[in-house]
């Protein structure tokens, strides 16, 4: 890597036989980059870099004539930056954002996490149909202090604990024959369980003479679900229907600990039952083409909330918020075909979103001056949109393709966030436009050598922020990233650049922070705004090789 930005990249792999009928594969990689963001307080030019290593190693083969088994365990170990948060001090009017990518903070955010992860199949074949078991664990631990105002001086910082614990179940039974009838179903289960314990600091502002560090979040959660489903696949002629049901048991629970004792402080359930339909029609052309139609329903569950917690009226605690399930419909027509003798590929669809309910989180803060996520429903909204692809042959060496995508999304009337009317304005994380075009050129050399030549272009545009009743929009943006070099079936050395004209942007804004100005975190009037932005990477010159043996 050449620039500002200094990154190395390893890895490795090896398919290891074991018998005629059984393999192993073992992966393993190690990353380090030393990030693009530098701390001019501290003279650190590595505050945004990390540390990445990890691996994996496969196990395939048949148990018996008609059983076959594949298992997995990997690991993987993360030191390093917490996120690419920028203090935007710009303002919120259009185009002012000035993209500083100096962090003068006080204590890095950082982030030290270890996963690993099992995953086992197993196939039985019949006549007829096929019986298939899926299972999976994960386990995260996640150490992760946090400046959470992002100034040298000590306002607020935090520091979260966390340990995560994921385990599903898959049974599953599907045809396997060559009839216009096919099927599937089977069963599904998911736990998965949060223990966090966190802690706030506030600097000497407090008037305490000494920083001040109380409990923040200290709870251990769990969600649940339990669901069965079921397809139908038939085909007569140039038509092709599909239609599947899924039913999903869930429930989510959290429950406040003491920090002595771990005992129970307060807690709370949801739970719920949902059932999904989905349905395709699709009608082949005669040009190579086809026609199609989809609908389906979905869902995000409700949730239990740490804060703020539901007091009697002696103010002693008797449970916890609880937020409703999200629901959305979704509906798409398109077209798919091809053109000029098979040289070229079309698409367009239409599709259109109903959401119910949906879920934002936001930050609040108490009279004691501890902040707070609050997830919340906060109204339904509805999107439109259209998408175009093309891709075009355009000689024996050179592809040529390109999408493009619109949306218009909405609240819908009588949406109040925040005591806001927000009826008919755009809701947070909608994009407006995005286009992608890309050319891929491939020339043979010789002696098996090819030369490449990748250039991709993206477009997105502007983007409402967060939290949902925010003003904010996120600026458009658009990046430039070439790749050429010499390619074999056995190895390659390709030249990267990654953001070619260096473009300023961020990937995601948030003015979630109305009382972190800088007169305070008690100053109601501060001005402007705490606005953060999540940076995107600059200008990045690499060299990749690859062999294979």
């Amino acid at each position: 890597m050449a620039g500002q930005q200094s990154s190395t990249d390893f890895e490795g792999s090896i398919n290891i036989p074991l018998s005629d009928d059984w393999a192993m594969r073992a992966f393993a990689y190690m990353r380090e980059d030393d990030g693009f963001m530098y701390n001019i307080t501290t003279d650190d030019d590595e505050i945004a870099g990390y540390k990445e290593k990890g691996g994996r190693i496969q196990l395939a083969g048949p148990l018996s004539d008609d059983v076959s088994l594949y298992a997995a365990v990997r690991f993987n170990e993360w030191d390093g930056h917490n996120n690419n948060w920028v203090r935007e001090a710009g303002g919120i009017q259009p185009r002012d954002f000035q993209y500083n990518y100096v962090s003068d903070i006080d204590s890095p955010s950082k982030s030290e996490k270890e996963t690993t992860g099992a995953h086992l199949e197993l196939l039985w074949e019949n006549d007829g149909f096929d019986v298939t078991y899926i299972g999976s664990y994960t386990e995260t631990e996640a150490d992760r202090p946090v400046d959470v105002d992002l100034v040298y001086e000590l306002w607020f910082d935090g520091h979260q604990v966390e340990d995560f614990e994921t385990s599903s179940h898959e049974l599953r039974f599907s045809s396997n024959s060559d009839g216009n009838l096919q099927w599937q179903a089977g069963l599904y289960t998911l736990t998965f369980e949060k223990s966090e314990r966190s802690t706030q600091t506030f600097g000497l502002w407090t008037g305490a003479g000494v920083p001040i560090t109380i409990r923040s979040a200290w709870y251990d959660a769990e969600r649940e679900h339990t669901a069965a489903f079921g397809n139908l696949s038939y085909q007569s002629g140039p038509w092709s229907i599909d239609f599947g049901v899924r039913a999903d048991s869930w429930e989510n629970s959290m429950q406040v600990v003491d920090i002595e004792t771990n005992g129970k402080i307060v807690d709370n359930m949801i739970d719920g039952t949902e059932v999904m339909p989905r349905l395709s029609i699709s009608r082949a052309l005669n040009n190579d083409s086809m026609l199609y139609m989809t609908a389906s329903q979905g869902y995000e569950p409700g949730g239990v909330g740490y804060e703020p917690m539901i007091v009697d009226a002696n103010g002693v605690p008797q449970r916890l918020p609880v937020w409703e399930k999200e629901e959305a419909l979704q509906v798409e027509f398109g077209w798919k075909g091809t053109f000029g003798d098979g040289r070229g590929t079309a698409a367009i669809a239409a599709f259109w979103i109903d959401y119910d309910d949906r879920i934002f989180t936001g930050v609040v803060t108490e009279p004691d001056g501890s902040i707070y996520e609050q997830m919340t429903n906060v109204g339904d909204s509805e999107q439109t949109g259209l998408e175009l692809e093309l891709a075009v042959q355009a000689t024996d060496n050179l592809l040529l393709s390109g999408a493009i995508g619109f949306l218009e999304a909405e609240w819908d009337d009588g949406t109040i966030i925040g005591g806001v009317d927000m009826s008919g304005t755009t809701p947070s994380g909608a994009v407006d436009d995005g286009m992608a075009l890309a050319a891929n050129y491939a020339r043979p050399m010789g002696n098996g050598v090819d030369f490449v030549f990748d250039l991709q272009i993206n477009y997105r545009g502007t983007m409402r922020t967060m939290p949902p009743g925010s003003p904010l929009d996120n600026d458009d943006y658009q990046t430039v990233n070439v790749a050429t070099g010499f390619r074999t079936d056995s190895w390659e050395i390709i030249l990267h650049a990654e953001n070619l004209t260096d473009e300023k942007y961020y990937h995601d804004v948030e003015n979630n922070f109305p009382n972190l100005g800088p007169n305070g975190i008690f100053d109601d009037a501060s001005d402007p705004l705490m606005i953060l932005g999540t940076a995107g990477l600059p200008r990045l010159i690499s060299v990749s090789a690859r062999y294979q043996f």
